[in-house]
């Protein structure tokens, strides 16, 4: 079961796009997970609103397939806006998009929700690139990093399948 703060409707999948465009119609603020003895909170905050028709949410418990969470109607105010849900499931993941009024989704944010961690540097992982596809495949992660040119990758350790998204600068 699904709670809200802003009214919501499902709708259908979208196919979502990463865009590196400075004119944005949406300044976002912050997109945050904390988890609750019942589930998860979600909320995030947008300075200004100009043309967004939607907030579009998924879940992954792998950061590689993604699920549709629900649909939520953008406010479209130029101040400051704050959305909260919640909900009884625990993904580890969870992705902001939001949508246009001419349709098109543009992925903002992608967040942790989960306290697990890859922390030993000898642990063997594979390596995917933010579009699902495998880069390196039973890897040691110590000598990843000066494998991978800069950008954002997900981790996953092949014994416990903890799954981490990792930004290389």
């Amino acid at each position: 079961m699904l709670l809200s703060t802003a009214s919501f409707a499902q709708s259908e999948k979208h196919e979502v796009t990463v865009s590196n465009s400075l004119s944005l119609p949406l300044d976002m603020l912050y997109f945050k997970c904390k988890i609750t003895d019942t589930g998860a909170e979600i909320k995030w905050r947008t300075a200004i609103e100009s043309n967004v028709k939607e907030f579009i949410i998924e879940y992954s418990n792998d950061a590689i397939n993604w699920g549709k969470f629900m649909t939520v109607p953008a406010l479209n105010e130029n101040r400051v806006s704050d959305y909260k849900l919640y909900t009884l499931s625990n993904y580890q993941y969870y992705r902001i998009s939001s949508v246009n009024f001419n349709g098109r989704p543009i992925l903002h944010n992608i967040i942790n929700c989960d306290n697990k961690d890859l922390t030993n540097s000898e642990s063997i992982v594979n390596v995917y690139n933010v579009n699902g596809s495998l880069m390196l495949e039973n890897t040691v992660k110590s000598s990843i990093y000066s494998l991978l040119s800069p950008g954002v990758y997900i981790f996953k350790d092949v014994e416990t399948k903890v799954t981490k998204i990792i930004q290389i600068q």
